[in-house]
């Protein structure tokens, strides 16, 4: 005797089900006490299930999926995990158009921006701003990491490509993020490029030595016979230390001394993570506090400009130290690929 065929009112009460246990786990990976062991054992269980694509459909109120949210909140294993249940959800966007690449690409995780490249994630689109995840990486609040810049550009981003008559290489020296500028010059950038305005990114310039840099590279490309100008840095960049204060500036490698700082981290935990790990769950949830409580999805409506960059910037850090730590812990763990369950990350 023949098993009927299920009926499709159980069909979409199954996925009302499996729409609601992905409303779930998005509100559990927003939450800063959620502990990320638990993030890791709902997804293997799900899996197990055979559930865990059905998960991945849910949206949250910015029309954002799990991916989108753990991209710029949670750690490498999860993506992975998501990514192998439906790879299809790589491309997808939210209700700004934001796909995932350009979520990790603006946050600076560069560990993130290169699982999802490898699963074909697609840099050339345009969100609803009309922005790239190139040029997502190098404005004001993005990371501005020349890692997540070379990734991009390999994978076939433009460097040359404007956005509102701005290059990604203008945004970067308006942005003050020097490495991201470095990464665009070595990746092809041409430091004359104009826009209809005949600026060049030594225009949008905001710092002394993204200046100078850019300076230096034109003048190698043009000789002149004339003395280099003297830079009056209090009548060009009199707002250059201030604005520094309170945005993020993103360095090609963070010490571990300075990541723990910028945690707050016990000072008696680095030599034990150092060695072999240790700690590196607790650190992991003290990163995951700060960002949360600076995260720009969490910042109040109406603060004002130099407060909100403020909380920005410290998010940014917080991002780039973690992405020292967790690179470390990979290391030490000997295992690049296969971590334990229990610690939940790549």
């Amino acid at each position: 005797m023949s098993v009927p065929p299920p009926s499709p009112a159980a069909d979409v009460s199954e996925e009302v089900r499996l729409a609601s246990a992905g409303d779930e786990f998005i509100r559990k990976l927003k939450d800063a006490e959620t502990d990320p062991d638990e993030l890791v054992c709902l997804a293997h269980d799900a899996v197990a299930r055979k559930e865990f694509a059905g998960m991945l459909r849910a949206r949250d109120d910015r029309g954002r999926t799990p991916l989108h949210v753990a991209c710029t909140r949670g750690d490498l294993r999860l993506c992975r995990e998501m990514i192998q249940a439906d790879p299809s959800i790589v491309n997808e966007v939210d209700s700004q158009k934001n796909t995932p690449v350009m979520e990790a690409a603006f946050f600076g995780r560069a560990l993130i921006v290169r699982e999802l490249l490898q699963h074909a994630a697609d840099v050339t689109r345009n969100n609803f701003d009309c922005m790239t995840a190139l040029q997502l990486s190098c404005v004001n609040e993005g990371g501005g990491s020349g890692d997540v810049v070379q990734q991009l550009v390999e994978a076939a981003a433009d460097p040359m490509e404007m956005c509102w008559q701005v290059t990604p290489l203008m945004a970067a020296a308006d942005s003050s993020h020097i490495w991201a500028v470095q990464a665009l010059i070595d990746m092809g950038s041409d430091p004359w490029q104009t826009n209809a305005s005949g600026f060049t990114a030594l225009d949008y310039a905001r710092d002394l030595e993204t200046a100078q840099l850019l300076y230096d590279l034109m003048q190698g490309d043009r000789l002149s016979h004339t003395a280099a100008p003297r830079f009056d840095t209090q009548k060009l960049f009199k707002d250059a230390d201030a604005r520094r204060a309170r945005l993020h500036k993103a360095s090609r490698q963070v010490g571990l001394e300075d990541a723990f700082a910028a945690l707050d981290l016990p000072r008696d935990w680095l030599a034990g993570f150092r060695e072999d790990g240790q700690h590196f769950g607790e650190i992991r949830k003290a990163w995951r506090r700060v960002c949360f409580r600076c995260h720009p999805d969490k910042q109040p409506e109406g603060m004002e400009e130099d407060e909100a960059a403020e909380m920005t910037a410290q998010f940014q850090t917080a991002c780039a130290a973690f992405e020292s730590i967790e690179r470390h812990f990979r290391h030490v763990s000997h295992d690049d690929h296969d971590f334990c369950t229990e610690q939940g990350v790549e």
